[in-house]
């Protein structure tokens, strides 16, 4: 009991020291930004312990959703004061009406879910029009052990993600790679190898200002652990 209330902490103040979360949220928040106006009605598909709710609640009208009942629990407690609500639900088959949310973001969740196009219809349909859509979406380093045992049904790179979102109504306005050079995939490759919570304090203080500074040297554009894309609702 007292270590899972020390991990649940971990996970949820300590994100912002998270190698892979913290690039995440760099890159995509500058997106959002940069998009919508504060005030909006954002959804955040797999929420998980509600962090990126609780960052963005001071500027946006945040719904979390998971399928998790546990991690909606933690979600809630840590959010109380936020501008905020949580839901238990599932990505291919949103409790929503038509024309709900301004945008829907998500940090690496599409690949965990089994039919990934169905959850890209459900996000349409919960859209208002010209909605906006922002992801971080796993591409393709892991293994096929270590893809099993972080349950990813695939990974995306740009040509695989624009097809699904043609199929689905959706126009790609902009995709970036992240974590390109060869020091990041190592950092990425060991961090998912040991696992969260097998990772010392001191491995994300030291990874993360390595791994920008190899970032700037060694950009590649195309190809990385990480794509970041943005995309609009269409008709």
């Amino acid at each position: 009991m007292v270590k899972n209330y020390f991990r649940t902490l971990y996970e949820y103040f300590w994100e912002d020291l998270h190698f892979f979360r913290r690039w995440k949220w760099k890159s995509l928040y500058s997106e959002i930004k940069a998009d919508l106006e504060n005030g909006k009605l954002i959804l955040d598909l797999g929420c998980g312990k509600g962090v990126i709710v609780r960052k963005l609640s001071k500027n946006f009208m945040m719904v979390g959703v998971d399928k998790s009942k546990n991690d909606i629990k933690t979600a809630v407690k840590y959010n109380k004061k936020n501008n905020s609500s949580f839901i238990i639900g599932d990505a291919e088959s949103l409790p929503f009406k038509k024309n709900v949310f301004d945008a829907a973001i998500s940090f690496s969740v599409l690949e965990h879910i089994k039919d990934d196009l169905q959850a890209l219809k459900e996000i349409w349909v919960s859209l208002k029009e010209n909605g906006m859509i922002f992801k971080t979406l796993d591409n393709f380093f892991l293994s096929e052990d270590l893809a099993k045992k972080h349950k990813c049904h695939r990974f995306y790179n740009r040509s695989l993600i624009k097809k699904k979102l043609t199929k689905t109504r959706f126009k790609l306005l902009k995709s970036k790679y992240i974590l390109t050079s060869k020091i990041s995939h190592i950092f990425g490759e060991f961090h998912c190898k040991v696992g969260l919570s097998g990772i010392p304090l001191l491995f994300f203080l030291i990874t993360y200002p390595i791994s920008l500074l190899a970032e700037k040297v060694f950009y590649n554009t195309t190809q990385g652990l990480i794509l970041v894309i943005k995309a609009k609702k269409g008709f």
